[in-house]
């Protein structure tokens, strides 16, 4: 679900996107299946340093998003569409939440060992 973020945000950007995004919903990192779980069952491993970092990584990812919607709002599209482009933060905000997805689930993995 995290991937089609950038999708949905090119096409808001782009004024493609039958949807309306709200910066002050997109911000908030409980709001998605990810968030959900991570302030709902996944709250069972907030001790596991892991896990503290996957959904600080995951409310960094949001703050950006929201970043981009917020331009567009300002009616800035093209300073939008710089912030989803190649080596932006938006990009590296999400190669963050699924690297950290990763270590997360490596090691529940090895706990589980």
């Amino acid at each position: 679900a995290h991937a089609e973020w950038k999708l949905r945000l090119r096409k808001y950007v782009d004024g493609t996107s039958a949807e309306t995004l709200v910066a002050a919903v997109v911000c908030r990192d409980d709001q998605c299946a990810l968030g959900k779980w991570m302030y709902g069952d996944g709250g069972r491993l907030a001790t596991v340093a892991e896990f503290v970092d996957a959904r600080a990584a995951h409310a960094d990812f949001h703050r950006h998003a929201s970043d981009v919607v917020r331009a567009i709002d300002a009616g800035d599209r093209a300073r939008a569409a710089s912030m989803l482009g190649a080596g932006a933060a938006f990009e590296k905000a999400s190669m963050n939440v699924a690297s950290s997805l990763v270590r997360l689930r490596r090691a529940l993995q090895a706990r589980a060992a």
